[in-house]
Parts: C-alpha cells; structure tokens; sequence
C-alpha cells in the first residue's frame, strides 16, 4: 500500500506513485486503472486521483480503451516508431553536444555507466534504467538545441516506457559497451563518432526488442 504525506498536494504524489508503479512494471501494460481502488489504496478522496489520472494521460502513460482506462500497452510498431524518433533526435543531440561537453560533464556520464553496470550485475532492472535514462537525457540537455529538446522533453515519458520493456527482457549489459563507446567519441569531441554510435546503440536496443517480441509469438 503507498502511503500519502498530508503535507504535499495528494494529485501530486499521486501521480508519481502511479506514475513509478508504471516505469517499474507493478502496473503492466493493457492493466485496467479503476479510479476507486486507487481511492482507497491511497486513502484519499478521487477529485486528486481523477487529477493524477488526467497527467498521466497527457504524458501518453495511460490511454482509454473500450474497457476504460488503461495502462498504455505500447505494441510492438509503436515503440519501434518511438525508436526511431529516438535515433534521429538523440543522435543528432550526441553530435552537438560533443562539440562542447566539460571533462566534468564526461566524468558524470562515466558514473552513469558504471553504476547502471553494478546495477545490472545485482539484478535491480530498474536501478539500471534510472542511470542510463540519466545517461541519454544528459547527452540531449547539453546539445544547446532548445526546441530538440523540447520535442525530446514531451515524449520523454513514453521513450522511458518503451525503454523499460526492453530492459525488462534483456538480461545482458551489451548496451554498457555501447555507452562507453559513445562516451569515448564524446570525450574525443567527434561529432560525426558520437552521432554514429548514438545511432548503432538505438538500432541495436530495437532489433534486440523486436526479435525477443518474434521469438515469444
């Protein structure tokens, strides 16, 4: 059961409860989210839980369905057409924010790798995805395009999403590998390296997906 502060606006901490139920796979993808239930799980009225439902919903997590509403499924040509936009914007972002990243800037990403390793060492997937969600967001914050990364920012909860079923099925660290190469061009301040091996680490994420999702029909 989540427990709600009284000093901090219920919608709120509702929505974030739900929210991490979501990115940690308590709330699966096709699950029924009844607005009652939530209610009285959090022990506050539905007006803040209806709220938190509403945000959700904007940020693509929950959708409505003929049985109501729903946590969003993300088939399977979704989240390939949420790769893609990944491969064009991050990468281009990798490509420009090697042009000027600090050595301060290099270490953290360094630290992002690293502990995402030891995470995914002791089994905690979800520890894994916080720290290359902060890998990948802090490449597209540096890259000095505003609008790149507005466009980035709007859809950053449905690129999480997508992230984490694939995470959820892979059950190896190449993807390590393949951050400390992009890491490496950074640190070389090659743009063109950068954006390649942005865009190899994205397609491989992808096929590595889609072929589990062939390989369990």
């Amino acid at each position: 059961m989540h427990t709600i502060e009284k000093n901090l606006p219920f919608h709120l901490q509702a929505y974030h409860l739900i929210k991490n139920d979501i990115l940690n796979h308590r709330l699966v993808g096709g699950q029924k989210i009844v607005e009652s239930t939530l209610s009285r799980d959090f022990n506050i009225s539905r007006s803040p839980v209806r709220e938190a439902l509403r945000m959700l919903e904007q940020d693509k997590l929950l959708v409505s369905s003929p049985q109501g509403l729903i946590v969003n499924p993300l088939p399977a040509n979704e989240i390939k057409e949420i790769y893609i936009c990944r491969m064009m914007m991050e990468s281009f972002a990798a490509r420009l924010t090697a042009e000027t990243i600090s050595e301060e800037q290099l270490a953290y990403l360094s630290t992002c790798i690293t502990l995402a390793e030891t995470a995914q060492k002791q089994g905690n997937i979800h520890s894994v995805l916080n720290h290359n969600t902060n890998f990948h967001e802090l490449i597209v914050s540096l890259c000095g395009n505003r609008f790149l990364q507005d466009f980035h920012h709007v859809n950053q909860n449905l690129i999480i999403l997508s992230r984490s079923n694939e995470l959820y099925h892979r059950n190896d660290a190449d993807y390590s590998s393949e951050h400390r190469q992009i890491l490496e061009a950074l640190r070389l301040h090659n743009g063109d390296l950068a954006e390649e091996n942005m865009r190899k680490h994205i397609q491989n994420d992808l096929d590595y997906y889609l072929k589990y999702i062939n390989n369990s029909k």
